[in-house]
């Protein structure tokens, strides 16, 4: 399968722009994650080979497309890599699962033997693509990276020290304590986690449950996490004194044919140490929100984007689409006759929140009148790029395009602030 990439994917570090391009060729292989390095080299990860035996990979290319090198971590059964990090030498951080037992794993790592049927791994490339180091994560359950509909989605980090820096979710059948050896938290069945690991790959320097999805890092090595808090069916996140959304209002919502409530937005930071939470705030509406990225820019300031159904969902006077647009038609969702619910229709969003977690710099929708998706966001110093599933023909950016043609995929860029799009 050839690899296409728009912009580099947008750089998906958004670190530099690209016309759209070809970059390699690697046959049978599925690509999960692209990031790129400040030399303008490009790296892929995902897996090579078809759902009944296939093997985690990891790949480096040069600026031109020219494959650098490509490494295939071979088990006797499945395996994939979902998320993808590079620090500044040039070496790579890989977070996947896989059920291979004979996985390979390196001699001293944190956890060196399968415990769990889908086992979570992080493994470390040096800038040739050698194995640094290659550790199982989890004890006896199952581990998936991220919590989004993308597992994986920025959901692993290099800080300057060289420690990674993963979240993911337990499995359903969860076996406590998740995260041997001491100290580690105890994690219940489906909970997420952030978990630091040293720069060796053999011990935890730092672990929190209860909160994950996406993580971004300031140049303090805080952490910076967006998830979602689904109402009742967990322990609600307590918010931090002062913070900008104390807690959500729930509302029952329709998921695969039975009653949950709705994924409600939250961000949490935390200090490099993973045991103290700096402030914990939601950013949702009563149909909740879910995001798909998270970024943190000098100031402190966290960036988050992802999709709605909430017409309440926050906004600010200065943003780009205060209001809410979206009226296309809709059927309700049933689990019994007598228990229907209407969502309203699904609009982007983009919002800024201060360095404290007290308020929102900019809040803003980003759709037309029928329903438009985010999955892709980037925070850069001089824009924010956004990509998604447009079916509205008044999309920002689309006007005049034909509705018969829709719905689209489309790639969006906007003033660093979010006033403005831009060119």
């Amino acid at each position: 399968m050839k690899i296409f990439l728009l912009a580099a994917a947008l750089s998906l570090s958004a670190r530099a722009a690209a016309p759209v391009t070809t970059l390699g060729n690697f046959p049978n292989s599925m690509i999960y994650a692209v990031e790129t390095d400040a030399t303008g080299n490009i790296y892929v990860a995902g897996f090579q080979g078809n759902f009944d035996q296939a093997d985690p990979f990891v790949a480096k290319l040069s600026s031109t497309g020219t494959t650098l090198y490509s490494t295939t971590l071979a088990g006797s059964n499945f395996g994939i890599a979902w998320a993808i990090a590079v620090d500044p030498s040039g070496a790579v951080y890989i977070f996947g699962n896989t059920n291979s037992p004979d996985f390979p794993v390196t001699p001293g790592a944190l956890q060196t033997t399968m415990q769990g049927t889908f086992q979570g791994f992080v493994t470390k490339l040096d800038p040739n693509g050698k194995i640094v180091y290659s550790t199982f994560i989890g004890g006896a359950t199952d581990v998936t990276p991220g919590l989004t509909s993308a597992p994986g989605l920025d959901s692993i980090l290099v800080d300057s020290d060289g420690d990674a820096i993963i979240t993911g979710q337990a499995g359903a059948n969860a076996t406590i304590p998740m995260f041997p050896p001491a100290p580690a938290p105890v994690v219940s069945s489906s909970e997420s986690f952030v978990l630091k690991l040293d720069p060796a790959g053999s011990k935890i320097l730092g672990a929190i449950s209860g909160v994950g999805g996406m993580i971004a890092m300031d140049g303090q090595n805080n952490i910076y996490v967006a998830g979602q808090q689904y109402g009742e069916a967990n322990v609600p996140l307590s918010a931090t004194p002062g913070a900008f959304q104390s807690e959500p209002s729930t509302k029952p919502c329709s998921l695969l044919g039975a009653f949950v409530t709705c994924g409600y937005q939250y961000v949490v930071k935390l200090n490099p140490g993973l045991d103290q939470i700096l402030y914990t705030t939601y950013i949702s509406g009563e149909y909740g929100a879910t995001p798909v990225a998270i970024g943190v820019d000098a100031q402190g300031d966290a960036s988050v984007a992802g999709t709605t159904n909430s017409p309440d969902y926050p906004t600010t006077p200065n943003a780009y689409e205060p209001l809410y647009l979206a009226n296309a038609s809709h059927q309700p969702s049933c689990f019994f006759i007598k228990n229907c619910i209407n969502a309203p229709p699904v609009s982007g969003y983009l919002t800024k929140l201060n360095p404290s977690g007290t308020g929102l710099i900019y809040s803003s929708f980003f759709g037309g009148t029928q329903t438009d998706i985010i999955n892709f966001a980037a925070f850069t110093i001089d824009a924010i790029y956004l990509g998604g599933t447009a079916s509205s023909a008044d999309l920002p950016g689309f006007i005049g395009y034909p509705q018969q043609c829709l719905p689209q995929t489309y790639a969006s860029r906007l003033s660093a602030d979010g006033t403005e799009i831009q060119p």
